[in-house]
């Protein structure tokens, strides 16, 4: 008997480690919104804009693909990501489409009246809420957090706090998923802390 309950946890144990991958298309979208991030940053290392000031872009997404220096377009994105754009100032190559079913846009922040040129912000929603009804956003400071609506929309501005406002980080929220898709979530209990 003494033997047979660690036997047991053990052979669950085993069992719990054996998931299945999460394909869902929202880890490529997180993945593509930290290489806007990396973009961003490559933008105002090399003053890509040329103006003699280190700042990000905040128009819009596409221009980070758009923009024509010497005669070339700069492709500091991905061209997918750039017609993801559903209010692109410059059109991207082939017209806008969402990425992978995901459309991403710049916003704004609240406490501001004109673009702040230090810091930016960007949100993703899903083309078809009955596919998915989270929405992810992410600022200059690189993390990337989602939550869950009823009805998912675009925002205009960042949350002010985004974790107090329920926002989740995307490591949360793949332990979340983790645990709502795996029946043996407790054996492996520390994976979903």
């Amino acid at each position: 008997m003494y033997v047979t309950i660690p036997v047991l946890y053990l052979g669950l144990l085993i069992v719990s480690g054996i998931e299945s991958t999460d394909c869902w298309n929202g880890w490529g979208l997180v993945a593509e919104l930290r290489m806007l991030v990396s973009a961003q940053e490559e933008f105002r290392r090399t003053d890509a804009d040329r103006n003699g000031i280190q700042d990000y872009w905040r128009r819009d997404v596409a221009g980070l693909y758009t923009m024509v220096l010497d005669g070339r377009p700069l492709k500091f994105i991905t061209l997918t990501a750039a017609r993801a754009d559903p209010r692109s100032i410059v059109p991207p190559p082939d017209g806008r489409r969402p990425y992978y079913g995901w459309w991403i846009e710049a916003i704004g922040f609240a406490d501001e009246k004109t673009p702040d040129p230090r810091r930016f912000a960007y949100c993703a929603w899903p083309e078809d809420s009955n596919t998915s009804e989270w929405v992810f956003v992410v600022s200059h400071q690189g993390e990337v957090f989602a939550k869950r609506f009823d009805r998912p929309e675009t925002l205009k501005v960042f949350p002010a706090d985004p974790r107090a406002e329920g926002w989740r980080t995307t490591d949360r929220l793949r332990k979340d998923r983790w645990r709502s898709r795996n029946p043996l979530w407790w054996v492996r209990f520390w994976d979903a802390l």
